[in-house]
């Protein structure tokens, strides 16, 4: 079975990972090691990440690599738990999304 998958599509997902976590792709790049270019030209190139790199990103957010390429089987394992948000980190996230909100 052949899966078309675009880069934009996975950039899409990961940014909706992001968002739930309210971080920026930045902060996903440099815990990952990569450049923060290098997911925008995903998005620009229409590539994909390398397997090593979506293997990462799946780990980093708890999802499985089958998700992040193609949107179906969301977890393949458990989701490790993070701490709870303080309430200044919470009201940071609100702050910065109701700056950088662009309705679409």
């Amino acid at each position: 079975m052949t899966i078309k998958t675009t880069g934009k599509q996975i950039v899409e997902r990961i940014d909706t990972l992001c968002a739930g976590q309210c971080i920026k792709r930045k902060q996903l790049a440099d815990a990952i090691g990569i450049a923060p270019s290098t997911i925008a030209t995903w998005a620009i190139r229409n590539t994909i990440p390398s397997a090593d790199v979506a293997l990462e990103i799946a780990n980093y957010f708890g999802v499985s690599v089958e998700w992040l390429i193609t949107g179906t089987n969301p977890t393949s394992r458990p989701r490790e738990v993070k701490p709870p948000m303080t309430f200044e980190r919470f009201q940071e996230c609100l702050d910065e999304l109701a700056t950088n909100y662009k309705p679409k």
